[in-house]
């Protein structure tokens, strides 16, 4: 049986939910009650579902094992690499994009260090009755700058959205084949 890459990941999520059902490993039993009988169900029904979940957790990884072939063949693997590098240069660049005060002209920004640079008056004193200490802040990013962030903002969303459509693409057109043995134990336990 052959599955897509895509249909073989919905697969292993139905897979994980059976293997994470949970089971009763006690049983409680009351003076009215055969006790024999009740262990013994009991006991039954939790060597069925071990078996149910060591027979899962194989399928599940020979699935995955086959998927990881999958993807590192078709280039699945070097494309989610390629978005996470989109995704991490992206939040980096946003924040460079989103620089508010820009830095100032260069007459400005030389008469303004020309001001900080004058003998300071003996009246700028700080709360303590010294003299203050003055200071300039000078952002660092111009304009020109932060609208060329902005715009490789906008390339790397078309980058990432040409990224996407080739991993759906690769996913919905590779596919992986399940073994008699995995298909007789998916069918077992009502997962096919």
């Amino acid at each position: 049986m052959k599955l897509s890459l895509r249909k073989a990941n919905a697969l292993q999520q139905v897979i994980q939910e059976g293997i994470n059902e949970a089971f009763v490993g006690e049983v409680t039993i009351s003076k009215f009650d055969n006790g024999n009988a009740l262990i013994s169900e009991a006991t039954d029904k939790l060597t069925t579902t071990i078996d149910k979940k060591f027979n899962l957790i194989e399928v599940l990884f020979a699935i995955r094992k086959k998927v990881a072939l999958k993807n590192s063949e078709v280039g699945v693997d070097a494309l989610l690499t390629d978005l996470a590098e989109n995704e991490r240069k992206t939040a980096f660049i946003k924040q460079l994009a989103s620089t508010k005060v820009f830095a100032p002209q260069k007459d400005v920004l030389e008469k303004a260090l020309a001001d900080l640079q004058k003998e300071e008056s003996p009246a700028t004193t700080n709360i303590y009755g010294r003299p203050q200490s003055r200071s300039l802040s000078v952002s660092l990013l111009d304009k020109k700058t932060v609208e060329g962030y902005t715009k490789s903002v906008n390339l790397l969303r078309k980058e990432k959205t040409a990224i996407s459509d080739k991993l759906l693409h690769l996913n919905v057109s590779s596919e992986i084949e399940l073994d008699a043995k995995e298909i007789e134990v998916l069918k077992k336990y009502d997962i096919l």
